[in-house]
């Protein structure tokens, strides 16, 4: 097998096409040879001596070789996968990839290849790991995205109970969907040969939610004042953080005190002219859609989980954090609010998702506009932002 091995690492050198290649390696797969997938992606890393450019071809069986790995059942995979994770890959990339990288993209092909009996016989093996509490934590709840709930399962209860003592960052998540998160699973990405058609069915399937909005109400503008709280502003940002950091993207977050409690209207773009925002300024025409939280709490986990046109994503685990960070500041709850609380407190809320052609919005892939009337109508926070490749 060295020598299979070599020959391939060989053939990579200024290669154009390594759809050979990836058909050995799903040979090898296919065959139960993952110790001599792991001797590959080793002397892949190891024999890679050419810089830019020239060292696509050596990435991309590396990625092949990790994907596999992922997204095929078995403990023996797994193993091989974590073992991969405690190395750098340093000479197989083009641009450097952060440790927190590899592990929220690992975790992501982990929760799309792998059982729910596969993850929890990880965390039962590695949960007092140190090098494995990450990997664990994000593959976790990258299956509680998908729709797995493990709120039932000891493992993973005990699991969760140790990251919340450990001040975890994901300590606080649940370990189940909550209201707001239905749609959760058709945010998520897909990774094999069959993904294409997977997500077409999807989409052809429509919605997971076909909750039932009112008609917007056409009322009077209401008199406003701007709250001056910078920390709060900053709270509403965190879900799109990827499209401003690193990328080219713009926000605009914004809290509204009402002279008076809005009636029971639908907030509509009657509401939304009433407001000073600066994505707004200028436009003649603006569009607007009454919707859900779980409508909310969809864009802002797409935003965060993905990234902007020039920035990586928080993945799914941290991914949902944000956006639970954002929603609770739309929502008015507290910054430390369990997601669980804000969830009922966003049920309470009246929202619209907003746009407008102009000078502010890039109207290409990625825009946002959240218009979050807060409980008993007194108030309303504003997030909006765009990005652009």
């Amino acid at each position: 097998m060295t020598n299979a091995i070599d020959t391939l690492v060989a053939g990579l050198r200024g290669a154009s096409d390594v759809n050979e290649a990836y058909a050995a390696v799903d040979q090898w797969n296919r065959d139960g040879k993952t110790r001599d997938l792991l001797d590959l992606a080793a002397a892949i890393e190891r024999g890679c001596d050419v810089e830019g450019a020239a060292r696509w071809p050596y990435e991309a069986l590396a990625d092949h070789v990790e994907e596999v790995l992922a997204l095929t059942p078995g403990s023996d995979h797994i193993d091989a996968l974590l073992a991969l994770l405690a190395k750098e890959r340093v000479r197989s990339v083009q641009r450097s990839r952060p440790s927190e990288l590899r592990v929220r993209a690992f975790a992501s092909r982990l929760g799309h290849g792998q059982t729910k009996e596969a993850l929890l016989t990880a965390i039962a093996r590695g949960a007092d790991r140190a090098d494995q509490q990450e990997i664990l934590a994000c593959w976790m709840h990258e299956t509680v995205l998908r729709g797995t709930s493990l709120d039932r399962e000891e493992g993973a209860i005990a699991f969760a109970a140790r990251l919340a003592e450990r001040g975890h960052p994901l300590g606080s998540m649940p370990l189940t969907l909550l209201g707001a998160e239905t749609e959760a699973p058709t945010y998520m990405p897909m990774y094999g040969a069959n993904a294409i058609h997977k997500a077409v069915a999807r989409l052809e399937s429509g919605p997971a939610s076909a909750r039932t909005i009112p008609p917007p109400g056409h009322e009077e503008a209401p008199r406003v004042t701007r709250v001056d709280d910078a920390a709060h502003e900053q709270r509403l940002l965190e879900a799109v953080v990827p499209w401003t950091t690193g990328s080219n993207g713009t926000a605009e977050a914004k809290i509204f005190r009402f002279e008076a409690p809005i009636g029971a209207a639908a907030p509509g773009k009657w509401l939304l002219r009433a407001l000073p925002l600066e994505c707004l300024k200028g436009s003649g025409s603006l569009r607007a859609e009454v919707v859900g939280p779980e409508a909310v709490w969809g864009a802002l986990f797409a935003a965060a989980s993905n990234g902007g046109a020039y920035s990586t994503g928080l993945g799914g685990a941290y991914g949902r954090r944000a956006a639970w960070a954002s929603l609770a500041a739309l929502v008015d709850a507290p910054g430390d609010a369990a997601p669980a609380r804000v969830d009922a407190s966003a049920s309470a809320c009246r929202f619209s998702m907003f746009g407008a052609p102009g000078d502010w919005f890039n109207d290409i892939a990625w825009d946002i506009g959240i218009l979050a009337v807060r409980a008993g109508g007194g108030s309303a926070a504003v997030l909006a932002a765009t990005d652009t490749d």
